[in-house]
This record gives structure tokens, C-alpha cells and sequence, in this order.
């Protein structure tokens, strides 16, 4: 998990890095820690993938891309609409 968490981490620091500069791409490190945490089940990554969605959402929104931006959206809302049938687990943040 930890290992996992930390692959997480550098993945969404590398695309905030890469967000606002129009010279280099930052969808690769968005998808590679899209893979990461697609087809969890477990609420704490699902809530991780949800913000990285929303994230990656704004980037496409910032280069004018909103058919992707959209389509990035929907996905969110799959992974929060899963989210809403899972019970909860603790306030603990980790």
C-alpha cells in the first residue's frame, strides 16, 4: 500500500509540474496514475482517483480541451457515484 501510495504521490506532482507549462505534456503522468487506481474498491484510493480525475480535468480545461475535459468528468462521476455505495471508513487521514 505504502509503495503504492508513493508511486500515487510523484505521478500527481509530476503532472501539477507539467499543468500550466504548455511545452510539455503532463497527460502521461496523469494516465499512469489513472492506472494505478482504476477498479479499486477501496474508498480512501477511490477518493484519491477522484481528485486526480478532477485535477486532470483542469488541465484539459486550461489548454481549451473540453470535449476531454467532459469525457474525464464522466469518469469522475462513475468513480464518486461507486464511492457513495461503499461504507465509509474512517476520519483518519493518512
Amino acid at each position: 500500500m505504502y509503495k503504492k501510495k508513493n508511486q500515487i504521490c510523484t505521478l500527481r506532482n509530476g503532472a501539477r509540474l507539467h499543468r500550466h507549462d504548455k511545452r510539455r505534456n503532463g497527460t502521461g503522468y496523469f494516465q499512469r496514475a489513472v492506472r494505478l487506481l482504476e477498479g479499486t474498491d477501496d474508498v480512501r484510493e477511490m477518493s484519491r482517483l477522484s481528485t486526480i480525475y478532477g485535477e486532470y480535468m483542469s488541465f484539459y480545461i486550461n489548454r481549451n480541451r473540453m470535449a476531454e475535459a467532459i469525457e474525464i468528468g464522466y469518469r469522475r462521476e462513475t468513480v464518486i457515484q461507486r464511492m457513495s455505495g461503499l461504507p465509509r471508513t474512517s476520519s483518519r487521514i493518512y
